[in-house]
């Protein structure tokens, strides 16, 4: 009888895709504002400060905090 050779990848490996190859993760994250080649432009509307928030923006810190698995609303 016929043996089948056929190997599955591997569950760990890492996924394989000429985007990673094209956008390197730096070794230390930018900090400074950088809108692209196509001058994207995202922002976030007035952010709740009651405890059932589900999402804050920090324009201090321009950082989008959110609870898992919620929606944030963004404006482009």
């Amino acid at each position: 009888h016929a043996q089948n050779n056929v190997t599955a990848p591997s569950p760990y490996a890492q996924p394989s895709s000429t985007f990673d190859a094209l956008s390197p993760s730096p070794a230390i994250p930018s900090n400074t504002d950088y809108a692209g080649p196509h001058s994207f432009d995202v922002s976030f509307q007035q952010s709740s400060t009651a405890k059932s928030a589900t999402w804050t923006y920090s324009t201090d810190l321009k950082k989008l905090y959110c609870q898992i698995a919620k929606t944030c609303p963004i404006q482009i």
